[in-house]
């Protein structure tokens, strides 16, 4: 049996069907974090074949955080509740007995702590029975998407902090009751220097208290202090029991000194093509399940999708699928809404008809056929008059915008009417007529050298090619210069000099020491001092200051103009 951990960096910015990528993975059980979706969640997310899925939905604000753990039928749950914490699970007092249950001693948190660390819909826990060593017994999973502690909020630090000791409460708790305990997903702390592309000095590495919060919480000893069982207990059989309840990280137990084995990356500067990342996505599991039912775990680095890549775990126990999902489960929120009659016209009008011309037999409730006839026919009538409309009132294309129009220039043609030129030839002509009456050309902009060739876009009707005074001609930018500077004053080169200073245009693209190729230009988007500044860096990749194919350290603020910094 696979366990899938994901970052999905949410779940609707997938492009293929939810349930192709799902197929994809070749997992049993499959967790995603930050799915960034509400309550108000599509059918098409919520219930895939083949799957029952569990969500937890952020009540602090849309689009943020949230989780859902997807399992295939023959591994449904037991039960399923959605938080950490007593909390959630009191708003459904109704479905008590499909909740989890054993939380601990919650006393260190005060109600108004628990609902703060239980509203950004953070964890997903579910419980399955299991076949393990020719007993069944139970395993609880819980999918957790653990905070990030903000560098510039320290109440965001404290909070992370809390969250993690409700979450050992809670896992400690299940063990304490007899169930075996899995904990994955996105953590959110790389452990070991080995899991950081670019660790600091011991000192301050290991003073994190993220990190210092997992050395007490894992372990890498699969033989624990163990405490005899008392023979005479009912509830237990003769043997020895754990009793500091440590967990395993499985990726580290099997793969105990690989190297590179990063599973997030930052996106804005394409570090995974130098793979310049950390491992913070885990699959922890209780000690005594970790020595009898993992045989591997990896990290699926070729899986893309996300900024963070999936983490796949094996276990060799077998799971026992519920006879019914418990109450949490996603399908439930859509049984007895009643479909809106858009949804059989919207798209498929044109096939309900032709079902019905054939005979086909149409049964809804409350509705018979001939109505739903009635109906469609009527739909159809009115989207044959909406392209009959649409047919006899052309929009205009965006090349009609585009077309030269000839310009009306005063002066008699030969027949005594104006005559109609070219805007090249009346803005030449203008443009000499002033130059050589003397007229200032410091209103007038110079024109550019270029090989591009204006073309007249004078109408057939008003042009005839045996008048040259109303003829269409290509005009090419050099003749166009030619003509302009037959009739230029003395001052011109003055002139072009001012204008040259007016319009300097953007400056060229520095171009970075360590590789000789042009930079990047990037916007700062931290708040401070130096908000929205512009500066260029080294285009490629980042990547370990060892790499020499990574980005180089090169850096070069944008200078802005004078009347920019005033």
């Amino acid at each position: 049996m696979n366990i899938i951990t994901w970052n999905i960096n949410g779940i609707r910015s997938i492009t293929q069907p939810l349930q192709e990528v799902l197929n994809s993975l070749d997992a049993d059980i499959i967790c995603l974090q930050e799915t960034k979706v509400t309550k108000d969640l599509d059918e098409a997310l919520a219930i895939v074949d083949g799957y029952t899925s569990f969500f937890s939905f952020s009540q602090a604000r849309n689009g943020y955080s949230g989780v859902a753990t997807f399992c295939k039928t023959g591994v449904t749950p037991i039960r399923a509740e959605s938080g950490l914490s007593d909390v959630s699970a009191t708003q459904f007092s109704s479905i008590s007995d499909t909740t989890v249950g054993c939380y601990g001693d919650l006393s260190d948190f005060t109600r108004e702590e628990l609902q703060l660390l239980d509203r950004e819909g953070r964890s997903v826990v579910t419980e399955h029975k299991i076949r393990l060593q020719e007993r069944e017994e139970k395993l609880v999973i819980i999918n957790v998407y653990c905070p990030r502690a903000d560098p510039e909020r320290k109440d965001r630090a404290v909070f992370k902090l809390r969250f993690y000791q409700l979450l050992e409460k809670r896992a400690k708790a299940l063990l304490d009751s007899g169930r075996h305990v899995i904990i994955v997903g996105d953590v959110n702390t790389s452990h070991k220097k080995i899991d950081h592309c670019d660790p600091d000095e011991d000192k301050v590495f290991f003073a994190n208290p993220g990190r210092r919060w997992l050395d007490q919480f894992l372990c890498e000893s699969l033989a624990p202090p163990m405490k005899p069982i008392d023979s005479d207990d009912e509830l237990e059989e003769p043997g020895y029991r754990d009793t500091d309840h440590k967990f395993i990280d499985m990726f580290r137990f099997f793969h105990p000194t690989q190297e590179g084995a990063f599973t997030c990356w930052r996106t804005d500067t394409g570090a995974r093509q130098t793979n310049y990342g950390t491992r913070i996505d885990y699959v922890i599991a209780s000690r005594p399940l970790a020595a009898t039912a993992f045989s591997g775990c990896v990290v699926l680095q070729h899986v893309r999708g996300s900024d963070h890549c999936p983490v796949k775990a094996t276990l060799s126990c077998q799971f026992l699928a519920a006879s019914r999902p418990p109450d949490l489960c996603s399908k439930y929120a859509f049984v007895g809404k009643q479909p809106k009659l858009l949804t059989y016209l919207s798209g498929h009008g044109d096939k309900a008809s032709k079902s019905i011309a054939v005979g086909e037999q149409i049964e809804l409730k409350g509705c018979d056929s001939k109505s739903l006839q009635t109906v469609l026919k009527k739909n159809e009538q009115s989207q044959s008059k909406r392209r009959k409309l649409g047919a006899e009132v052309k929009q205009s294309t965006m090349m009609s915008f585009f077309k030269k129009q000839p310009i009306k220039i005063d002066g008699p043609r030969a027949n005594g009417c104006p005559r109609s030129v070219s805007p090249v030839t009346a803005a030449v002509e203008e443009f000499t007529a002033s130059s050589v009456s003397g007229a200032s050309l410091n209103s007038t902009m110079p024109v550019t050298s270029s090989q591009e060739t204006i073309s007249s876009s004078q109408e057939a009707t008003d042009s005839d090619p045996q008048n040259p005074e109303t003829a269409s001609s290509d005009v090419t930018h050099t003749e166009l210069i030619a003509a302009v500077n037959a009739g230029l004053p003395s001052n011109c080169n003055s002139t072009k000099v001012q204008w040259k200073n007016i319009l300097t245009g953007p400056p060229p693209t520095p171009l970075c020491k360590g590789h000789r190729e042009p930079c990047v230009l990037r916007t700062v988007k931290k708040t401070g001092a130096n908000l929205n500044r512009q500066f260029y860096v080294c285009s490629r990749p980042e990547g370990h200051k060892t790499n020499k194919e990574a980005r180089c350290d090169y850096f070069q603020w944008v200078v802005q103009p004078a009347r920019q910094r005033r």
